[in-house]
C-alpha cells in the first residue's frame, strides 16, 4: 500500500487501528512536524486505551498548531476518564464554542458537586444546540448537589424537581436519547434522609411520557418454560465494585439444574471478578453502552426473569428498567432505594434491615428475606500495623468515617460537635478520595461554621485496602453516618473486629449497619437517639476494657455475615415461587 495520508484515513475508517498506525508512524518520519498526523496517530492511541502515549501526541501536535479545538475535546475526555478532573476542565474551557465541550464540563462540574457551574454549562449548550434546549432543562433541573449546606438546602432541591415535572408533564416535547441527553439518576435523593416513593415515582412517570418510543420496548410474547427457569442478570458493575462484591457469588451458586443464568455485563471489562461471574454462568454477554442492542440481546434470550442488581446508580439501567423485557422484572439492595419504575415487579430486601410497615416505601412489591441477601467474602486480616504508621499517638482518641463524603447528611454534623466536645482527645478522621477533593472542601466549610473544634476533624485520601483495614482496626469507633449507613464498609469493618456505632433510621439504607448486628446478635452498640449516639462513642472510646470486650464479640459472632448459603436458597425459592 502507498504511504500517503488518504490511505491511512482510509485503513481508520475501517477501524483497521494497527495498519493506519503503522502507515502514520512512517509519514511521521518524513515530516516529524505535521501536526495532522501526530493528532491522528494520538487519537489511535486514545481509541486502544494507551491514554499516556495519546496525551504525549496530542501535545507534540499542539506544540506545532496550538490551534486544534477537536484536541482540546479529546484530551478533556481522556483527563475525564483517568479521573483527572482538573486537567479535563483545563482543555474543556479552551474551546467554549463547542457544544460537546460545554456539556462535558457540565458533567464534570456536576461529579464535582459543582452545581451551580454545571447549570451555567447547560444553558450556555442550548444556545449552540436549541434541539437539546427541552433534555438539558430536564438535566439542570433534577441535578442534585452531593454535599448539602443544610436541610434547608436539601428541602429546596426536591421541590426543584417536583416544580419542574409539573410545570412540563403536559409538555408535547422529546427526550431522543435520555442515557446521553439527560445521563443522570435520582442517585443523590437517597442521601436526603427522606423517603423517595412518590419522587421517584414522578421523575419515571415523566421520564415514561417523554421520551421517545424507540428506547421503551415490550417482550411480544410470554416465554415458555421448558426444563429451566432462564433469568437474566443485568448490570454495568459486575467488574471489581461493591454491587460485585455482595452479588457475584450468590448469582453464582445458583442451582444450574434448575435455573439457566444469561448474564449480560455492560461495558468492556474482564477484572477477576468479570471473569469468576463469565465462568460460573450459563451465558454470559459483554456488551457495548449501545442501548438498542442491550435491549434486543435481552429479549432474544427470551428471560423468564430480568434482574436487575442496581436501578439508580447509573443511568443505563435506570433507562433499561423502563422498558418490559420479561415477564417479571426484579431488582434488590444493589442501590438501596425504590425504583420508582412500574415495569419493575419485586424489590427484595432482608426483614433483618426493614421495618414492619416499610412496605410503604416502596413503587415495588416488598420481599423480605430472613438472610441479609447478599453473599460477601470475608477479607483477610492483614498484618497489624501501629499508630505511629499513621502519624497517631496513644493519647489521640481516633473517631474514624469510613463512608463516602455524600453520606455526611447535615444533621450528622451535631453529634461530631458534640463528640469534639465531649471528648478533648477525640480526632474525628474522614477518608476522601483525592479525586473528589472539592467534596472535602464542601464539608470543610459547613463544618468550619457548625463544628466548636473543627480543628481536630482530619481529612485523609483514601488508602489502599491492606492500610485501610489497618486503620479501621486501629481506630477507637467507627461512626456509622445517619440516614445512610455502610454497607460493605460496615461488613468490612466487622470482618476484622472493628466496633460501629450506629443509629438506625426508618429507610432500610438507614439500617444496614442494625440489621448486620441483629444478625450477630449484637445490640450494644445500637444508639436510641443523637444524644444516645454521642454517649456510646465516647464511652467505647475512652473504655478501654469495654472496647475489648466489644471487638472480641464482634470477632466472635461475625462469621455469621459472610457467605451465607441460606441467601442462594432464599433467591432460588423465591424465583421458583414466581411460576
Amino acid at each position: 500500500m502507498e504511504l500517503t495520508y488518504e490511505n491511512a484515513e482510509k485503513l481508520f475508517s475501517q477501524k483497521k487501528y494497527t495498519e493506519a498506525h503503522s502507515v502514520l508512524l512512517k509519514l511521521l518520519e518524513k515530516e516529524p512536524d505535521n501536526f495532522v498526523i501526530l493528532a491522528k496517530i494520538a487519537l489511535i492511541y486514545q481509541i486502544k486505551k494507551n491514554f499516556k502515549t495519546a496525551i504525549k501526541y496530542y501535545k507534540k501536535s499542539l506544540a506545532v498548531n496550538p490551534n486544534q479545538p477537536a484536541i482540546f475535546t479529546n484530551l478533556g475526555s481522556i483527563y475525564r476518564t483517568t479521573g483527572e478532573y482538573d486537567k479535563a476542565i483545563e482543555y474543556l474551557k479552551k474551546d467554549l464554542n463547542s457544544y460537546s465541550n460545554l456539556f462535558n464540563l457540565g458533567i464534570l462540574f456536576e461529579k464535582l458537586g459543582k452545581i451551580s457551574q454545571a447549570r451555567k454549562c447547560y444553558y450556555s449548550a442550548i444556545k449552540l444546540k436549541p434541539e437539546k434546549k427541552f433534555s438539558l432543562q430536564i438535566k439542570t433541573a433534577l441535578l442534585a448537589p452531593s454535599i448539602y449546606k443544610n436541610k434547608n438546602e436539601i428541602l429546596k432541591t426536591r421541590k426543584r424537581i417536583t416544580d419542574f415535572i409539573t410545570r412540563h408533564y403536559n409538555s408535547p416535547e422529546k427526550i431522543n436519547n435520555p442515557v446521553y441527553d439527560i445521563g443522570i439518576t435520582n442517585f443523590y435523593l437517597g442521601y436526603h434522609g427522606l423517603c423517595n416513593n412518590k419522587l421517584n415515582a414522578q421523575i419515571s412517570k415523566f421520564y415514561r411520557k417523554h421520551i421517545d418510543k424507540a428506547f421503551i420496548t415490550h417482550y411480544s410474547q410470554k416465554p415458555v418454560i421448558k426444563n429451566k427457569i432462564k433469568i437474566g442478570f443485568v448490570s454495568t458493575y459486575f467488574r471489581k465494585h461493591s454491587v460485585s462484591d455482595v452479588s457475584n457469588r450468590w448469582i453464582a451458586e445458583l442451582n444450574k439444574n434448575v435455573f439457566e443464568t444469561v448474564i449480560f455485563s455492560i461495558g468492556d471489562y474482564n477484572d477477576n471478578s468479570i471473569k469468576f461471574l463469565k465462568n460460573n454462568s450459563s451465558k454470559f454477554y459483554s456488551l457495548p453502552e449501545n442501548f438498542t442492542l442491550i435491549q434486543d440481546k435481552i429479549l432474544s434470550e427470551k428471560l423468564n426473569i430480568l434482574f436487575f442488581t442496581d436501578i439508580g446508580l447509573e443511568p443505563f439501567t435506570y433507562f433499561l428498567a423502563h422498558s418490559k423485557l420479561a415477564p417479571v422484572q426484579i431488582t434488590y439492595t444493589g442501590h438501596p432505594d425504590t425504583t420508582g419504575i412500574k415495569t419493575i415487579d419485586y424489590y427484595i430486601s432482608s426483614k433483618l434491615w426493614e421495618t414492619e410497615d416499610s412496605e410503604k416505601y416502596y413503587s415495588e412489591q416488598l420481599i423480605k428475606f430472613n438472610s441479609l441477601t447478599w453473599n460477601y467474602k470475608k477479607p483477610e486480616t492483614p498484618p497489624s500495623k501501629g499508630r505511629d504508621f499513621f502519624n497517631f499517638s496513644n493519647k489521640d482518641n481516633i473517631y474514624c468515617i469510613h463512608q463516602s463524603l455524600f453520606k455526611i447528611h447535615p444533621d450528622f454534623d451535631e453529634i461530631l460537635n458534640k463528640i469534639l466536645i465531649e471528648d478533648p482527645f477525640g480526632k474525628i478522621v474522614i477518608f476522601f478520595d483525592i479525586k473528589h477533593f472539592w467534596w472535602k472542601n464542601f464539608l470543610t466549610e459547613r463544618f468550619k461554621n457548625k463544628i466548636k473544634h473543627f480543628e481536630r476533624i482530619l481529612f485523609i485520601p483514601s488508602f489502599k485496602f491492606e492500610y485501610y483495614l489497618n486503620f479501621l482496626k486501629m481506630s477507637d469507633i467507627l461512626l456509622d453516618t445517619l440516614y445512610f449507613n455502610g454497607g460493605v464498609t460496615s461488613l468490612q469493618a466487622f470482618a476484622i473486629g472493628a466496633p460501629i456505632v450506629t443509629l438506625p433510621s426508618k429507610l432500610m439504607r438507614g439500617r444496614f449497619t442494625y440489621g448486620m448486628y441483629k444478625k450477630m446478635g449484637i445490640n450494644d452498640l445500637i444508639a436510641k437517639d443523637l444524644n444516645d449516639y454521642v454517649q456510646l462513642a465516647v464511652n467505647i472510646a475512652n473504655d478501654k476494657d469495654l472496647n475489648k470486650k466489644l471487638r472480641n464479640k464482634i470477632l466472635k459472632n461475625n462469621s455469621t455475615l459472610f457467605e451465607d448459603k441460606s441467601i442462594v436458597y432464599e433467591f432460588e425459592k423465591f424465583f421458583k415461587s414466581l411460576f
